[in-house]
C-alpha cells in the first residue's frame, strides 16, 4: 500500500512607524506618534526575546519525510505585562502615549498571543511592523474579546511595535494587556514580505518556503474551473494554528464554515470543519483552540494571481474557537505512522461570522458512494478550495472519485474518498479543506496524499484522500476503540443534525440569512414561525420534475412559492391567493436532475423542504 502524507503546513505564526501604512485592521487610523512630527520626542522601550535555533529547526524539517507537520515556526514564552513595561510620553493636553517594541531576532514574522486583553474607553491600540507599512488597529473597547484571550495576525519582520494612545480621562489602571507568547515565524510569510517589507526586497529564503509562492501547478480559486460552486469559496478559511503552550509548532491548515439542520435566523451555529491531524495534540478543550486564527476570502482577484487580497475584503477572525467534536488522532499505532480511520475536527468560531463579507456556510452530505450513472449524469466533478502553504486560495477539480480508499491503515475499509485532480492539486497547508460535490455539499475533509512535486520543485500532489463524512457520521471505530471519548464528541451526527432529523444532506446557506438580511434561505429557516406541517410535497423524488404541494393552513393565506437551487439562486417564483388546504402542482420539468429547495413565504414567515428530480 502506498504511504500517504498529511497535507499540512505548520508555520510559526528598522524605523518606528516610518513610511505610510497601506494596510489596516480594526477601526483604522494611525498611531498618535505619527502625527506629532519632530517637535515632540516620543520614546519607546524594547524587549528582545530569545532567538529560536532556526538552523536546527530547518535541519529537522529536512528529514521529516514521514508525513509529520510541516513546521514554519514556534511559540516563545513572553510574559510581557503592560503595567510593568513600555515607555510613557505625556502631552500638554493631558493625553498619553505608551510604546513598546518586541523583537525576535531574525524572525520572518511575529504573532502576539495575549493572556489578558481588555481596553477601557478612551484607549486606542495599534500594532505595526518596523517600517510602519503594516498597521493593525485601532483596537478599542469595542474589540475586547469575551474572554481575555486574543491574538494578532502575523506582523512582518523581526520587530513588532506596540502603541497605546490614551485620552486625558482614560483610566490607565483598567487596562489588561499581557502578552503570553510570541509566535516566531521563520518561513511562510513570503507574500506579506512583498506587501509590507519594502526595506528588504528579498526576504530570508528557507528550504520549502511556499507561502505566496506555492507551486506553479496550482490554480487560483477565482479561475473558471471552480465556477460551478463559486459562492462556496466564501465558506473557506486559511487557519493559523497556535496552541496554548510554549515551544510548540504553529502553522497553517485549511477549513470550511458548515451548515447545520438547527440553524435559524436567530440562532446560527458558527460551525467550522477541518482535519483532526491539524491539531496533533488531540485536544478536546476550548483552551487549546483560543489562539487559532481564521482568514476568509483570502484569494486573488484574478485568475493569473494578480490582485492581492485586502484586509477589508479578507478579514482575520482572531478570537479563536471552541471544541465541538473530533476523530481521535491517531486512530492506531504511533503518531509518526499516520494511521487514521477518520480525520475530522469540528469547531465553533468565537467571532461573529457576519463580519465576513458575503460569507457562506457549506452544505454537507452523508453519501457514501456514487453509481456510474450518477457520476455520468449528475456528480460530474468534485471541487476543493484550499490554502497550500498558507498561500492565497487555490482550487482542485476531480472528475472521478473512489469510494473505497483509506489512510495508511488496512483495518477498516472505505473510510476515505480517493481523488486524482485534473485541475490543480494540493500541498502543505491544504489539510482540512473540504471536498465539495457539484451542489456545494461537503462529503469529506482532506487528510493527505503522496508527497510529490511540481516541475518547479515545490510540493504538489494530484492524488489525495479525504476523510468521509459518511463514515464520520457515526464513527463506529472510535466509539469502540476510544470509549473515553465515545458519543457526540467523536462523531458528526450530533454536530450537523443535532435534532436527529435524519437528513442525508443539507444544502449551503449564505451567512447573511443569520442576521435576516438575505432575501431567501437555502436550507435554513429564516423565521421559525411556519410549521413543517404547513405543506407536504409529493411525489418526492419526482421522475418528471412535476411536484404536488398539498397545503394544510388554518385560514386562507396568500402564499409565495420559491424554487431555489443548491447555490441559493431563485429559479422560479409563484404566488397563490386564498390558500387553505388545496393541492397545487409545481412544474420543474425544465430543470436538470438534482436537488432543489421549495420555499414557502406566508406573512413574512418561511418554511423550506428539499425536493429531488431523478430523470
Amino acid at each position: 500500500m502506498k504511504k500517504l502524507f498529511f497535507i499540512t503546513l505548520v508555520a510559526g505564526a528598522s524605523m518606528f512607524f516610518s513610511g505610510k501604512s497601506n494596510a489596516q485592521v480594526g477601526l483604522g487610523g494611525f498611531p498618535k506618534s505619527m502625527s506629532l512630527g519632530n517637535s515632540t520626542q516620543v520614546g519607546s522601550a524594547t524587549i528582545t526575546l530569545e532567538r529560536p535555533d532556526y538552523e536546527k529547526l530547518i535541519r529537522e524539517d529536512a528529514v521529516k519525510v514521514d508525513g509529520t507537520m510541516f513546521r514554519s515556526g514556534i511559540t516563545l514564552p513572553a510574559g510581557i505585562d503592560f503595567h510593568k513595561s513600555g515607555q510613557w510620553t505625556y502631552l500638554e493636553n493631558g493625553e498619553k502615549i505608551w510604546r513598546l517594541s518586541v523583537e525576535v531576532p531574525d524572525a520572518q514574522g511575529i504573532v502576539l498571543m495575549y493572556e489578558k486583553f481588555h481596553l477601557p474607553k478612551g484607549v486606542s491600540l495599534y500594532v505595526t511592523n518596523q517600517n510602519g507599512k503594516q498597521v493593525l488597529g485601532a483596537y478599542t473597547s469595542e474589540h475586547n474579546p469575551k474572554s481575555d484571550h486574543y491574538s494578532n495576525e502575523p506582523i512582518v519582520g523581526s520587530v513588532v511595535n506596540i502603541e497605546m494612545n490614551f485620552t486625558a480621562d482614560a483610566d490607565v489602571s483598567q487596562v489588561k494587556y499581557l502578552i503570553k507568547f510570541a509566535g516566531a515565524m521563520y518561513r511562510g510569510l513570503e507574500n506579506e514580505w512583498t506587501q509590507f517589507q519594502e526595506t528588504q526586497a528579498n526576504p530570508p529564503q528557507y528550504p520549502g518556503g511556499v507561502y505566496g509562492g506555492s507551486a506553479i501547478c496550482q490554480v487560483n480559486a477565482i479561475c473558471p474551473q471552480g465556477s460551478d460552486i463559486a459562492d462556496l469559496k466564501k465558506s473557506v478559511a486559511r487557519i493559523l494554528i497556535a496552541s496554548n503552550a510554549a515551544y510548540n509548532d504553529i502553522g497553517f491548515c485549511s477549513g470550511t464554515l458548515i451548515n447545520s439542520t438547527e440553524n435559524t435566523a436567530s440562532n446560527c451555529k458558527r460551525l467550522f470543519a477541518t482535519a483532526s491531524h491539524c491539531d496533533s495534540n488531540n485536544e478536546r478543550t476550548d483552551d487549546n483552540f483560543q489562539y487559532w486564527q481564521f482568514r476568509f476570502n483570502y484569494l486573488t482577484a484574478n485568475c493569473d494571481g494578480t490582485g492581492a487580497p485586502s484586509q477589508t475584503t479578507s478579514p482575520v477572525l482572531t478570537e479563536g474557537a471552541k471544541f465541538v467534536s473530533r476523530s481521535n488522532y491517531p486512530s492506531m499505532g504511533q503518531p509518526s505512522e499516520n494511521k487514521l480511520v477518520q480525520d475530522f475536527l469540528m469547531l465553533e468560531l468565537n467571532d461573529d461570522f457576519t463580519k465576513i463579507p458575503d460569507a457562506w456556510m457549506a452544505g454537507w452530505s452523508k453519501k457514501s458512494s456514487y453509481t456510474n450513472d450518477e457520476l455520468l449524469d449528475t456528480y460530474t466533478k468534485f471541487i476543493g478550495f484550499h490554502h497550500p502553504g498558507g498561500d492565497a486560495m487555490k482550487l482542485a477539480v476531480s472528475e472521478t472519485i473512489d469510494a473505497s480508499d483509506r489512510f495508511n491503515q488496512v483495518v477498516v475499509p472505505a473510510t476515505h474518498w480517493g481523488v486524482s485532480s485534473q485541475v490543480g492539486g494540493s500541498a502543505g497547508g491544504s489539510s482540512g479543506s473540504a471536498l465539495f460535490d457539484i451542489f456545494g455539499r461537503v462529503i469529506g475533509v482532506l487528510s493527505g496524499g503522496p508527497n510529490n512535486t511540481c516541475s518547479d520543485g515545490r510540493q504538489f500532489g494530484v492524488e489525495k484522500v479525504y476523510s468521509k463524512f459518511s463514515y464520520g457520521w457515526d464513527n463506529a471505530f472510535d466509539q469502540t476503540n476510544f470509549p473515553a471519548f465515545a458519543g457526540a464528541q467523536s462523531r458528526l451526527k450530533e454536530t450537523l443534525d443535532p435534532a436527529n432529523r435524519g437528513f442525508d444532506y443539507l444544502n449551503p446557506s449564505p451567512v447573511s440569512i443569520c442576521n435576516g438580511t438575505d432575501g431567501g434561505g437555502v436550507s435554513i429557516n429564516k423565521v421559525n414561525k411556519l410549521s413543517e406541517n404547513s405543506f407536504t410535497v409529493f411525489p418526492n423524488p419526482s421522475s418528471n420534475g412535476v411536484f404536488n404541494l398539498r397545503f394544510n393552513l388554518k385560514e386562507a393565506k396568500n402564499v409565495q412559492i420559491n424554487v431555489i437551487n443548491a447555490l441559493g439562486q431563485k429559479l422560479m417564483t409563484k404566488t397563490l391567493n386564498g390558500v387553505i388546504n388545496q393541492t397545487q402542482a409545481v412544474d420543474c420539468s425544465s430543470f436538470a436532475a438534482g436537488v432543489y429547495m421549495i420555499q414557502l413565504n406566508i406573512d413574512g414567515a418561511q418554511v423550506s423542504k428539499m425536493i429531488s428530480i431523478s430523470k
